[in-house]
């Protein structure tokens, strides 16, 4: 079984994107990080605001590559890593019994928040800001795109 595919106006395009003089890899990155950018706002906004010890936590990773695939990581990261962001050398630490691991305390209150526990309703930060902005978080990334003349 045999399939043809015809794209049409895909050299003019490529040719707008070279007289353009912007490199698809910076822009793509800068519309990733764009994406991050309303995904990290979202987070903050619906995260509960008890004593912001949560909210000041989420953070975003810089853009990396592998390949031709471009990520960003938004949420809890880096929490008991030496030299993180957020006073490091004050964070407690709860040792899980699973294998011994070690989380940082905001990182457990991030999961029970989210998910709930036994005792606690979950108030989820996470899932409702990917449902509710993904529409956001795409126009961002295309409106970066436009910026670059990608688009």
């Amino acid at each position: 079984m045999n399939g043809a595919f015809e794209f049409k106006g895909f050299e003019e395009w490529l040719d707008r994107v070279q007289q353009a003089g912007v490199d698809i890899d910076e822009s793509t990155a800068r519309a990733v990080d764009a994406g991050a950018s309303v995904a990290l706002t979202g987070m903050r906004q619906r995260v509960r605001k008890r004593s912001h010890r949560l909210e000041n936590h989420i953070q975003k990773s810089d853009v990396e590559r592998s390949g031709n695939n471009f990520s960003v990581k938004v949420g809890l990261l880096d929490l008991g890593r030496p030299g993180a962001r957020y006073g490091a050398p004050r964070i407690r630490k709860r040792i899980s019994r699973r294998r011994n691991k070690v989380y940082p305390r905001e990182f457990l209150y991030g999961v029970v928040q989210e998910f709930g526990s036994a005792k606690m309703r979950a108030q989820p930060y996470i899932r409702p800001t990917f449902d509710s902005d993904r529409s956001k978080i795409r126009q961002a990334e295309i409106e970066s795109l436009k910026r670059d003349g990608m688009v």
